[in-house]
């Protein structure tokens, strides 16, 4: 399907047909550009939201077993880190994807400007929530004891510190790996990694919108320029 209208102004346009070409030419390119990041900004929130669900899925199943005594996780879990990752990947997933469909719906006016504005609230929100995710992982995750107590302990850290076989606890003594612990630490390391890369893509994202901007005023400055020197010639 073809981008939306790219005249980027209703009124009558005075630029010449060469600076139409290439003002068109290069809207389009734009367009794609910010189509391509859109699809690898969802396959990115995606995937760090299923990646994160699936350990914290596992821990809601297994954490009734602590009523029989069966202790897999720390009474004081913080599953903070997990839940806004999740919400952050899937507030993301559903603005891009708004955006994505939004710039292909057909339209007898132009919306470059409309398109602008829409990209560049999808952006900064993106770059808004992945910074909040990222930071929340990064803060929260502080494992100590105190008085016997596990505290700060995510499920990535928890995960992480429980998963192999020659690994250490907080007091330096071995501990036995447990079983699927290895994958979830991955899958939450991922998750993270992603996070941190969705806060590039949207960085691009919001640099492709700016773009757009400046794209839009250049071409609306040479029309103007060019209705100008129209109009001087009329009057002669």
């Amino acid at each position: 399907m073809s981008p939306p209208s790219d005249s980027g102004s209703q009124t009558a346009s005075f630029a010449s047909n060469e600076e139409e070409s290439t003002y068109l030419v290069r809207s389009r390119l734009l367009h794609w550009t910010r189509v391509g990041l859109s699809v690898m900004i969802i396959g990115a929130a995606a995937a760090a939201a299923g990646l994160e669900g699936r350990p914290l899925h596992y821990f809601h199943q297994t954490r009734p077993y602590s009523d029989l005594w069966l202790y897999l996780w720390p009474e004081h879990l913080d599953l903070r880190p997990s839940h806004a990752a999740v919400a952050c990947a899937g507030i993301i997933t559903f603005l891009t994807l708004c955006y994505l469909v939004v710039s292909f719906l057909p339209s007898p006016h132009s919306r470059t400007m409309l398109l602008n504005i829409f990209a560049s609230f999808v952006g900064f929100a993106g770059v808004v929530v992945s910074i909040i995710s990222v930071a929340l992982s990064s803060a929260l995750a502080n494992p100590h004891t105190v008085d016997g107590t596990e505290l700060g302990e995510t499920i990535n850290t928890w995960t992480c510190k429980w998963s192999f076989a020659d690994g250490k606890d907080h007091i330096g003594d071995a501990v036995d790996a447990t079983d699927g612990f290895g994958r979830y630490c991955r899958e939450t390391r991922a998750s993270f990694a992603l996070m941190c890369v969705l806060i590039v893509l949207e960085v691009v994202f919001l640099g492709a919108t700016g773009c757009g901007y400046w794209l839009e005023a250049k071409m609306g400055k040479k029309r103007r320029n060019a209705g100008t020197e129209m109009g001087k010639m009329d009057t002669w």
